[in-house]
């Protein structure tokens, strides 16, 4: 039985709760996500086989390319911020280096790259997505399963193929997670999340986003993400 929690192609009424702040994340319940269970299945285009290492992480496609759905754990991607630093979150005087930084990312609006350090965005395999239906500069959500937090996120970086669940700093945090942390010997560690996240990028939504900048991408996304779920899906979420 596939073991999914996400919110998506339901045609019923759910209220979930959400901060002042429209860039913030969004609370969700137990109940609620175990609802959605139940309808999430319909959803899945039974002639796909997900593609997986060692059983995870997990992709499935849905009919009619109506999207993409993941389950799998979340790595931090530093690429398009600044400089290679992430702050602790206890002390922001001390900082975590990222072995694997890049100054790009493979999407830009506008000539400009995304910063990982103010931009949600998610990170999907460079010779699969477009198997996948998906394109860059398409957007969707991340639900962290252990948090009970949701963000909207722009799919706007790409990894390698053998690497599958990994979203921005920014994501991270959204979703309830410090990123860096300090070890036993004393070091800085940059970390992800080790289970139970979920990933879904919207098919074909990237014509949804004509008036996006580099500064008002997480707004955006975020409005037009919650339109989404509410006229197209029956799910309403307050502000």
């Amino acid at each position: 039985m596939i073991t999914f929690y996400i919110l998506f192609f339901i045609c019923m009424q759910f209220t979930l709760s959400q901060s002042t702040d429209i860039n913030s994340s969004f609370e969700i319940t137990d109940s609620q996500l175990k609802t959605l269970f139940n309808f999430i299945q319909e959803e899945i285009d039974s002639d796909f086989e997900y593609y997986s290492y060692n059983d995870e992480p997990e992709v499935y496609l849905l009919k009619n390319k109506l999207g993409i759905l993941i389950k799998a754990d979340l790595d931090v991607c530093t690429d398009g911020s600044p400089d290679n630093k992430q702050e602790k979150c206890t002390d922001n005087t001390q900082f975590c280096i990222d072995k694997h930084y890049q100054k790009a990312t493979a999407y830009s609006i506008n000539g400009r790259y995304l910063n990982a350090d103010k931009i949600n965005y998610m990170v999907l395999p460079q010779e699969k997505y477009l198997e996948w239906g998906v394109v860059l500069g398409d957007f969707g959500f991340i639900v962290n399963w252990n948090t009970k937090k949701l963000v909207f996120a722009l799919f706007g970086e790409t990894g390698p193929d053998s690497k599958i669940g990994e979203g921005s700093i920014c994501a991270a945090k959204q979703l309830g997670f410090c990123p860096c942390i300090s070890t036993s010997n004393g070091k800085n560690k940059l970390v992800g999340i080790s289970k139970d996240v979920y990933y879904i990028v919207f098919g074909n939504s990237k014509s949804l986003l004509s008036s996006i900048t580099s500064e008002n991408v997480n707004e955006i996304i975020t409005v037009v993400g919650l339109d989404l779920l509410k006229e197209k899906y029956g799910i309403q979420i307050e502000q």
